[in-house]
């Protein structure tokens, strides 16, 4: 008969956490993590990130394709990290898996963040081109573009962006 807390065989060891970081362009750092990111490891992410920060990095993107477990510390680290950077850099999620996918749609987490579906379209197409943009803030800036033309003065002109934040922003 196998002993539950025998932890000799590797199935019976919880996976190990990892985090790692590179430099892929100008002021760009793509952060990899692997594993259960949960009580244990969460402080180990939140220590690197606050390291990358310091280095005054503009774009992050946390590549998430080798995440295995996410519990509401990891949540944690990552929502007070995309609050540090907001207004300073930008911040994007790549590689989500569906099982964390649904942890953030259920959190209404999804909504805070810019996540892609590979690191390659966080990335863009070109080494230090910026994040694409959401379809929403594409949305709201093509029609700002064609609204603020039409504007007879700078007060019109802050009236269309109002009306156009409110419904699209």
């Amino acid at each position: 008969m196998e002993n539950p807390l025998d932890t000799s065989h590797p199935e019976a060891s919880p996976p190990a956490f990892a985090v790692a970081h590179r430099d892929v362009g100008e002021r760009t750092c793509v952060v990899s993590v692997e594993g259960d990111l949960d009580l244990a490891s969460a402080p180990q992410l939140k220590w690197t990130l606050l390291e990358l920060l310091e280095k005054g990095y503009a774009q992050y993107v946390l590549d998430l394709s080798r995440l295995t477990y996410l519990d509401s510390m990891g949540l944690g680290v990552l929502v007070g990290f995309r609050k540090r950077v907001e207004g300073n850099a930008q911040l994007a999620l790549a590689s989500v898996p569906p099982t964390q996918g649904k942890l953030f749609e259920l959190t209404g987490l999804d909504a805070c963040f810019d996540s892609f579906p590979t690191l390659e379209d966080a990335l863009g197409t070109s080494a230090g081109q910026t994040l694409p943009l959401r379809t929403d803030a594409a949305m709201t800036l093509g029609l700002a573009s064609t609204a603020m033309a039409f504007a007879a003065s700078r007060r019109a002109e802050a009236l269309r962006w109002l009306r156009i934040l409110r419904l699209h922003g």
